[in-house]
């Protein structure tokens, strides 16, 4: 919140100076100015994925928005907005049932700033964010009266301050880092940085119309007693503009720590297939 609230202060003390010249200024804009960075796993997606081998999916539901989008002359662009998204894990049963097993919660603020770095688009996000996660009545054996596995729902929740630079190599290659400081948690144990980069290629010069080829990579740096690394590579096809919304058909290779509170403390490697409508 500190951040940016001095990316705010810096960016009107430069209006007041004549360091930028502003043009307009929209509330509400239609889209986000910054987009989604796919590879990272804590992003707004509207999709689902099905994991390889395992009688497990996960459902995602989420938005980002800008609330506010200044433009300046010069080209920068400054936006302030909000996140709200959940992921949760849930479990096949016969008569096309899915019970809810566990589910996270996301909210909070972010601001943006968009510039030129000698000629290449770039731009730095900022988030203040709030997580809470919980078991569901899926993860219950109402027959046994027992939780499933030996889990017992507990108190997880973690308050946190990240900042992402970004610049694209090229329209269709963007690269980014990211380091994110959880500044309240529990349980405890969790370490409180959080160091990320990744990269998203788009292969548009294949001229495939509407239709375009995708590879992204995330690799992280997290952990409870120590840290470890984390991997998440996506590769698929994006149908509509590569720059705008959209419908993505991918698959998904993840590995580390559970991105479910609830099982946090627990490595995980698997596959998965899955589909995202994309901000």
């Amino acid at each position: 919140m500190i951040k940016i609230f001095v990316v705010t202060v810096l960016i009107y003390t430069g209006l007041n100076q004549g360091t930028f010249s502003q043009d307009k200024t929209t509330y509400f804009p239609q889209g986000i100015s910054f987009k989604p960075l796919y590879s990272n796993l804590l992003e707004a997606r509207a999709g689902s994925s099905f994991m390889l081998g395992e009688n497990r999916l996960r459902l995602d539901i989420g938005t980002s928005a800008d609330f506010l989008l200044m433009n300046f002359k010069g080209g920068e662009k400054f936006s302030f907005g909000g996140d709200f998204f959940t992921w949760t894990r849930l479990r096949k049963n016969d008569d096309f049932k899915f019970p809810v097993m566990a589910v996270d919660y996301l909210f909070g603020l972010n601001a943006s700033y968009l510039f030129k770095i000698a000629d290449r688009d770039a731009g730095v996000r900022f988030r203040f964010s709030h997580i809470s996660a919980h078991l569901v009545d899926g993860q219950f054996d109402d027959k046994a009266l027992l939780w499933r596995e030996g889990e017992l729902p507990f108190v997880y929740s973690r308050e946190f301050i990240e900042v992402f630079p970004a610049v694209y190599l090229n329209q269709s290659f963007r690269v980014y880092g990211g380091v994110t400081y959880i500044f309240h948690t529990i349980p405890q144990e969790v370490k409180p940085f959080i160091f990320q980069v990744g990269a998203e290629k788009y292969f548009s010069e294949l001229n495939l119309g509407s239709v375009t080829p995708f590879l992204l990579y995330g690799f992280k740096l997290a952990g409870n007693s120590a840290y470890t690394g984390h991997q998440n590579i996506t590769a698929g096809v994006k149908l509509g503009s590569i720059s705008g919304g959209g419908l993505s058909l991918y698959y998904n290779y993840m590995s580390g720590n559970s991105l479910h509170g609830m099982f946090y403390y627990k490595q995980e490697s698997y596959s998965s297939v899955g589909f995202n409508v994309d901000l």
